[in-house]
C-alpha cells in the first residue's frame, strides 16, 4: 500500500522534499487463494481504459501538489513495480516538471515509446533501482531498456542493489 511505503520513506526525505508514492486505483488478489485484494494500476481487463483514468488521476494529484508546495521545493517521484511502469507511461504521455523520477523494481514498460519518454522527462533526474536477484525485471528486459536510455537519457542512473522485488 502507498501509505505504508510512505510511511517506510519517510525518514529518508529531507526537509523540504516533496514525495509522491500515489496509490493504484484498482485492486486485484496477487494471487489466486489470497485473502487480501492489493493495490493494481491495471487490470489487464481493459488496459487503455485503465491508463486513460492513472493519466488523468496522476495529473490531477500533480496539480493539486504544485499547487500546494511551495516554488522552491524538491519535487520526487517514486514508481515501484507497476506503479513505475504507470509513471512512464505517464510521462511518456505528459510533461511535468519533477527533479528526480526513481522507478523502483521496475523497467521501462515495452509499449513506452523511449523519445516520448525522455521528452515527457525534460530536464528531470531518471534513475533505474533493479534488486539482482528480482524476479519480475529480468536482465534482457534491464538491457534493452538500458540501450534506449543511454542513447536518449545521457546521466540516467541504474542502481542495482541485493535483493528482489522489494524496496
Amino acid at each position: 500500500r502507498a501509505a505504508r511505503v510512505a510511511e517506510e520513506l519517510a525518514p529518508a526525505v529531507a526537509p523540504g522534499v516533496c514525495l509522491v508514492v500515489p496509490e493504484a486505483l484498482s485492486r486485484a488478489l496477487p494471487h489466486p487463494g489470497a485473502e487480501r485484494a492489493g493495490a493494481s494500476w491495471s487490470t489487464g481487463e481493459d488496459a487503455e481504459a485503465d491508463l486513460f483514468d492513472n493519466v488523468r488521476y496522476l495529473d490531477g494529484l500533480t496539480d493539486e501538489l504544485l499547487a500546494r508546495t511551495p516554488n522552491d521545493a524538491r519535487h520526487l517521484l517514486l514508481g515501484f513495480s507497476q506503479g513505475g511502469m504507470t509513471v512512464a507511461r505517464w510521462l511518456a504521455r505528459r510533461h511535468r516538471a519533477w527533479d528526480r523520477v526513481v522507478l523502483w523494481g521496475s523497467a521501462i514498460p515495452d509499449d513506452v515509446d523511449p523519445v516520448q519518454l525522455s521528452e515527457g522527462l525534460g530536464e528531470t533526474e531518471l534513475v533505474v533501482a533493479i534488486g539482482d536477484r528480482d524476479r519480475f525485471v529480468t536482465p534482457e528486459r534491464l538491457e534493452r531498456a538500458r540501450g534506449a536510455l543511454d542513447a536518449l537519457r545521457p546521466g540516467w542512473r541504474a542502481h542495482r542493489y541485493v535483493g528482489g522485488h522489494e524496496m
